[in-house]
């Protein structure tokens, strides 16, 4: 696929007036961003989802998160963790919540977050990375990328799609 070298913790690709990175303790912006994505998206009270954010922010465990901005501001994320207990304990990594703003949609943001989370899982030596979607446009745009469709399950009454991607 020809991504981009990257690292945690720096910047990465450059996406036109865009950038791509890691999410980290300080940046009160993207920390906003994200918990209110989290908290809206995911059902959860905002506190809560603050919380989730802010361990992210911190690496713990394996899991990170990349923002997307525009002009220093967030116009998406993606974030990965070692599993997801939750819907399908025994697949991992995990990537999870892969959002872009509906202004910076169709622009590639999405493909350039999901690219560099798979180059910095690729240089951590995984071989395969898991994901779900119960969003039938996501679905299809997965499939049409050449992800595999590897399972089905129930989350929060809602029919979801697993798919691997091999690195």
């Amino acid at each position: 696929m020809g991504l981009p070298a990257a690292g945690i913790g720096s910047s990465m690709a450059p996406m036109s007036h865009h950038t791509i990175e890691t999410l980290t303790p300080n940046d009160e912006d993207a920390f906003i961003f994200c918990s209110r994505f989290i908290a809206q998206h995911w059902d959860q009270p905002l506190k809560q989802a603050q919380n989730f954010i802010r361990r992210l922010a911190k690496s713990q465990a394996g899991s990170f998160c990349l923002v997307a901005k525009e002009d220093a501001r967030c116009v998406g994320m993606i974030v990965v963790y070692p599993e997801d207990k939750s819907l399908h304990p025994t697949y991992g990594p995990w990537i999870s919540a892969l959002y872009v703003e509906p202004s910076a949609q169709s622009r590639y943001v999405a493909f350039r977050l999901m690219r560099n989370v798979l180059h910095l899982l690729r240089a951590q030596n995984f071989r395969r990375v898991y994901f779900d979607s119960s969003q039938r446009h996501l679905q299809e745009w997965y499939l049409r990328l050449g992800y595999t469709s590897v399972g089905k399950a129930d989350w929060h009454g809602r029919e979801t799609l697993i798919f691997a991607v091999d690195l």
